[in-house]
């Protein structure tokens, strides 16, 4: 008997590891592919001494220190080839090489800057950041730098131009103008204080819309509470808790993190009216139209204008979406508005 029992436990044992070894889903295809994690094991052969996105200075933060060396160096001589009269060929090439040169430090060093784990590699990004901008802002206020594009803009270069030559070099030129180079002394140095000032005062408020909120603890209903983070007699709205199964922890996180903010508005106000000033200095009616001119827009009228079209085809399909979504709640949670 007990080896028929044995028998009988082992059979059931097959059929159970059988059940458990098929792949029993209710996904669509699609879904289950996107959902699984990925059979293919991709061989990352990965060199010790290649740096941080293959570039060799980086292997350590201290290579920032090295990169921007190199590149203050590399900038100082196309600044002077840009400004030699016996330069061997064409200037938007050589615009063309200095911006290159400025914008590969920087794009990689703001990124480090954000994402990198490594305090000491993002505080070391964030030095090369700041370097790459004064570089940029002695550019933008070099009245030799400018007058040879402006020769050449207007009067054509002494090598053959294409029409994508022409057009490069005339954009160069508009982003010198909108710094106010063409300005006299007193007006380009008040351009420089206010780019300044426009660039600190949006990020501080760029970091004022990430900010925790820190509010009484009596203000919220003692029923979701606790779904808040305490801080003594507060709590902690760190977010809008979009990921919660509770409408009601939903809507009063959306109310107390949204809610006004009077320093925001204040930095907010401060931004608006810098650029109101830099706009007026440097010619142009409003802010919109100096930061559109040259883009694919061009003015703020072509963009007031696809908004308001764009307003009026999502509108009835939001509002069908809405409707629907209401319905799907008032099943769910039948009588909560």
């Amino acid at each position: 008997m007990k080896c028929i029992q044995q028998t009988f436990n082992c059979q059931k044992l097959v059929q159970v590891n059988r059940i458990c070894q098929m792949k029993i889903n209710t996904w669509s295809s699609l879904a289950t592919t996107f959902n699984s994690k990925p059979a293919t094991k991709f061989p990352l052969k990965l060199r010790r001494d290649s740096g941080l996105f293959g570039i060799p200075e980086l292997q350590s933060y201290e290579g920032f220190y090295a990169l921007k060396e190199k590149t203050v160096s590399s900038t100082d001589e196309l600044l002077k080839e840009c400004c030699d009269i016996n330069r061997r060929r064409k200037l938007v090439e050589v615009f063309d090489d200095l911006s290159n040169e400025l914008c590969c430090v920087a794009d990689m060093a703001e990124f480090i800057r954000i994402a990198h784990p490594q305090s000491a590699y993002a505080f070391a990004a964030e030095d090369a950041c700041i370097s790459v901008s004064g570089i940029v802002e002695k550019l933008n206020t070099h009245k030799e730098l400018y007058n040879m594009l402006h020769q050449v803009v207007h009067n054509g270069d002494n090598f053959s131009e294409t029409e994508v030559d022409k057009h490069v070099a005339s954009l160069f030129l508009f982003d010198f103008e909108q710094n106010g180079i063409h300005l006299s002394e007193s007006e380009r140095t008040m351009v420089v204080k206010l780019n300044d000032y426009i660039l600190q005062t949006g990020q501080k408020f760029m970091n004022g819309t990430v900010t925790p909120r820190t509010v009484d603890k009596q203000t919220v209903p003692t029923d979701i509470v606790h779904a808040f983070s305490p801080q003594g007699g507060h709590i902690v709205v760190n977010g809008l808790y979009g990921d919660s199964s509770d409408s009601k922890v939903r809507e009063m996180a959306y109310k107390l993190y949204m809610s006004p903010d009077d320093s925001q508005e204040y930095l907010l106000l401060q931004l608006l009216d810098a650029r109101k000033n830099l706009a007026k200095i440097c010619g142009f009616k409003t802010y919109a139209h100096r930061a559109i001119k040259a883009s694919t827009a061009e003015t703020p009228t072509v963009v007031s204008n696809f908004l308001n079209k764009l307003s009026d085809e999502l509108f009835p399909r939001a509002e069908k979406d809405f409707h629907i979504m209401s319905q799907i709640k008032e099943k769910l949670y039948p009588g909560e508005k």
